[in-house]
């Protein structure tokens, strides 16, 4: 280890790898069990994808005591901050050795005696022909302001829950909504597809798929394949919403850890990963449920088994 590093090296029991849910809540359950902790978020705001809900959480348990994940994720932090909480913002972390179970940043070398990873997941980007050129046209976030809709022929790209949201809520001012999917298989709750049938103003496209975007100085149409048939249509459009899910920011436990196909982090009852010692949750993790209180709750869980696991690894 070089001067360098050893000038700014940073221990401690618990290295917490995100600020989302997940990660604020074991921050929060390692100031109440007393554990040395420290939660690294590579942003310069907390919260994770709270800032994207517009609105109150309904099924949150405590109620809808907040006006939107916004509200919600300044609440969380203030009293984080509040209980003792150590956080950090603005470590971009470059490099993990998990065999170590340390982190690497720019300037500074983390050692833990354990590791919770809730690095939590991206928006999927979608691959369209000439997407660069009309990246100001297309949309991920469910909180973009309706004036970018308003008048307009609006193209939603997806078979999901967010995906049918989306289309309700924009319907109320566009010109326009119409829902792809590349399949004929909606994974959509059946209360909200209903809605949406039920709805004239929208129109559902199952088997399409883009595979370009065109215009002169701004979007004007999209192509449309139908994967069924193998047939393209041109459609007019203004604005593409892309709701394709998520990837888990796993990448950097690439080779490290056990991970599934789609990129989850692997762990067991315990949310023990494949390396002793790292516990990961929240989104990172498979099976992936993207829901606030399971984020949440697995902050917190993880914290009863990294207790057991420093107990039995007394330095």
């Amino acid at each position: 280890m070089s001067a360098t590093e050893r000038e700014n090296e940073i221990r401690a029991d618990v290295l917490i790898l995100g600020g989302g849910p997940s990660g604020i809540s074991c921050a929060l359950e390692c100031a109440d069990s007393g554990l040395d902790h420290l939660l690294l978020e590579r942003s310069q705001k907390f919260g994770g994808q709270l800032d994207e809900i517009p609105g109150p959480i309904p099924n949150l348990p405590a109620g809808n005591y907040h006006a939107s994940g916004k509200d919600l994720s300044f609440a969380m932090l203030e009293h984080a901050r509040s209980f003792g909480c150590s956080l950090e913002a603005g470590v971009d972390i470059l490099e993990a050795d998990l065999e170590k179970l340390s982190l690497r940043s720019k300037n500074t070398l983390y050692r833990g005696r354990t590791i919770y990873i809730a690095a939590g997941a991206r928006y999927r980007e979608p691959t369209f022909e000439n997407q660069a050129r009309f990246k100001e046209y297309i949309h991920h976030r469910h909180y973009v302001d309706n004036h970018h809709f308003e008048g307009r022929d609006v193209i939603i790209v997806g078979g999901g829950d967010s995906a049918f949201f989306a289309a309700l809520a924009k319907a109320n001012v566009a010109k326009s909504v119409t829902i792809l999917h590349r399949s004929s298989n909606f994974k959509v709750r059946e209360d909200i597809r209903n809605l949406v049938q039920s709805d004239p103003r929208i129109e559902i496209l199952p088997n399409y798929e883009i595979i370009s975007l065109e215009g002169r100085k701004r979007l004007e149409a999209v192509i449309l394949k139908n994967n069924t048939s193998s047939e393209e249509h041109r459609r007019k459009a203004d604005v593409v919403y892309a709701k394709l899910g998520y990837v888990p920011n796993s990448e950097l436990f690439y080779n490290q850890l056990e991970i599934t196909d789609s990129g989850h982090i692997k762990t067991d009852e315990k949310l023990r990963t494949s390396k002793a010692g790292v516990f990961a949750g929240g989104d990172i993790v498979s099976p992936g449920y993207d829901r606030f209180a399971v984020a949440l709750g697995h902050g917190s869980l993880a914290v009863k088994f990294i207790r057991r696991y420093l107990t039995e690894n007394q330095a």
